[in-house]
């Protein structure tokens, strides 16, 4: 069984898209609320598709990537990220819900097995740490 449970007591409801503190030249991205759980001893986690990115990346034809589909914040990272609501009824297109679907499904997999985290740095840090590792030598 897991443990896992969907919930409504967050702020942060499926739908929403927020502004938040981008990182330089990113601006115009926003994160959209996917899924919001709740788990008994790591508390409220909020899933997240950011879109609007500019992340260096080598395996995309065009160099960049503009769109993570799947993050998965504490509910503390997100207060610690957000600046405000831009909808409260945004629906993703069907190929990002679809991407979003598997990339939660492969996460909360190995989150029940132990092996996949929650996220504690705010969004800005994490977009950072993901361009690094995708650029790092040795990838």
């Amino acid at each position: 069984m897991s443990s896992l449970k969907n919930t409504d007591e967050s702020v942060y409801q499926p739908k929403q898209e927020w502004s938040y503190k981008a990182r330089s030249g990113e601006e115009g991205s926003s994160l959209v609320i996917c899924k919001v759980e709740t788990h008994s001893e790591m508390g409220t986690i909020v899933h997240v598709t950011v879109r609007g990115l500019n992340i260096k990346n080598p395996l995309q034809k065009t160099g960049f990537s503009d769109v993570i589909t799947h993050l998965p914040f504490t509910e503390a990272a997100i207060d610690n990220s957000v600046v405000k609501v831009l909808s409260k009824n945004h629906k993703l297109p069907e190929d990002l819900q679809e991407d979003f679907q598997l990339a939660y499904a492969d996460w909360a997999a190995a989150f029940e097995q132990g092996k996949a985290n929650i996220l504690n740095s705010t969004v800005a840090e994490t977009i950072d740490y993901i361009e690094s590792s995708i650029n790092s030598t040795g990838e």
